[in-house]
């Protein structure tokens, strides 16, 4: 869920494909400004468990279809990625190649540069839960917050000041 005081706008859905990605992948602009509107995608990863065997190879060819769109409209956009990814991101290919190219896991960035805690996200054994952000975005980033107390999942909420004032 993305809460916002800005103008969203939905981007193309991905219905066609195979694995009901438009289920799993939400993507929409900002209108920051004009001219720089910024991209955000929301990921629901396939769950784990009897019911899918594959759940991680499907996940990852939703990331993976995520980040065709995002690298064939502009690479140097001022975007991000949050979500439930169902396993652990650290061992997406997808994700190992925004991390190479400058994006920033938020929490771990809040726990290095700031002093934040990194808490786990998910039965508070494992953190699933996660948002990304192109470098672009690191210097609007304002707070970083987890849920402290709750039984399956526990929300993130990331704060940005853009520079016409407004949180999103």
């Amino acid at each position: 869920m993305v809460v916002s005081q800005l103008p969203l706008t939905a981007l193309e859905c991905f219905e066609d494909h195979p694995l009901t990605i438009s289920a799993r992948l939400q993507s929409f602009y900002v209108f920051v400004q004009p001219h720089v509107p910024w991209r955000g995608s929301v990921i629901y990863g396939i769950p784990r468990g009897v019911n899918h065997p594959n759940s991680d190879s499907f996940t990852e060819e939703i990331l993976e279809a995520w980040h065709t769109g995002q690298e064939g409209e502009h690479p140097d956009r001022p975007s991000f990625l949050a979500g439930d990814f169902n396993r652990d991101p650290t061992k997406s290919p997808t994700i190992q190649k925004i991390l190479t190219k400058g994006w920033v896991d938020v929490a771990e960035f809040f726990a290095k540069y700031k002093g934040v805690e990194l808490a786990n996200t998910s039965r508070n054994v494992t953190r699933i839960d996660r948002i990304y952000i192109h470098p672009a975005l690191i210097q609007f980033i304002d707070q970083w917050q987890t849920q402290e107390f709750y039984q399956d999942h526990a929300w993130c909420r990331l704060t940005f000041v853009t520079p016409n004032g407004c949180h999103l």
